[in-house]
């Protein structure tokens, strides 16, 4: 019906989020026709999106409901007529900005460093601008080096490691000592040969008599 693309457009998006998406594209697109809003739905203001009960869990048939962008934000956002700082102490603090709600909550570099060490890592710079500055780091096997957020927060870490995590055993292609491209283009050189057996002795044959004949060229020509 031509929903395959937002369907993997959706899926892929929850991915990047962190969330886990268990729908089919049968279960999802049918849930979406159940809801009657198939055709509205979308990411503004007033068009419909698929959302999960409290924003937890993964999204699966039993954990979704329907509503408006609108709708949906002012569920999430604690500071809308529906809600009171007394009901949130914990957004009352000089990390949120006047007015806005913890999704926008500004990054310092004490949060940055709190993050680094929950996974061991060591922050060593000693200022933050923004999201593309390059943070310093000792990584917790002892590798320096640097990082912007914005890529921490998409999940990069050491590469140092990464290269390490690589090497040997730790490749998705090790096998027996040997790497399997390696094993496998053997086998397939083995194959080659063995099917273009007599190709390659006619071939063989041919360039020993041309060599033969180079050789006796030169060799006159080098006694005039």
């Amino acid at each position: 019906m031509g929903y395959t693309r937002k369907y993997y457009s959706q899926k892929h998006n929850a991915k990047y989020r962190g969330i886990e998406f268990k729908l089919t594209y049968e279960e999802w697109l049918n849930w979406w026709i159940e809801t009657g809003k198939l055709e509205q739905r979308g990411r503004g203001l007033n068009q419909y999106q698929m959302c999960r009960y409290n924003d937890e869990g993964p999204y699966e048939l039993g954990n979704m409901y329907c509503k408006t962008t609108g709708e949906h934000t002012k569920e999430r956002d604690p500071w809308n007529k529906n809600h009171t700082k007394k009901e949130f102490p914990q957004l009352s603090n000089s990390g949120v900005k006047n007015g806005n709600t913890p999704w926008n909550k500004t990054i310092t570099l004490e949060f940055i460093r709190e993050q680094f060490e929950l996974e061991g890592y060591q922050l060593i710079g000693k200022e933050y601008i923004d999201a593309h500055m390059k943070l310093d780091y000792i990584c917790p096997r002892g590798h320096r080096h640097s990082i912007i957020w914005n890529n921490w927060k998409t999940g990069s870490r050491c590469k140092y490691c990464r290269a390490e995590k690589m090497k040997g055993r730790g490749n998705p292609s090790w096998i027996d000592g040997r790497s399997k491209n390696l094993e496998h283009g053997k086998q397939l050189s083995k194959q080659w040969r063995e099917d273009n057996k007599e190709h390659i002795k006619k071939y063989l044959k041919q360039y020993r008599q041309n060599k033969k004949m180079r050789d006796k060229n030169e060799t006159t020509q080098n006694t005039k």
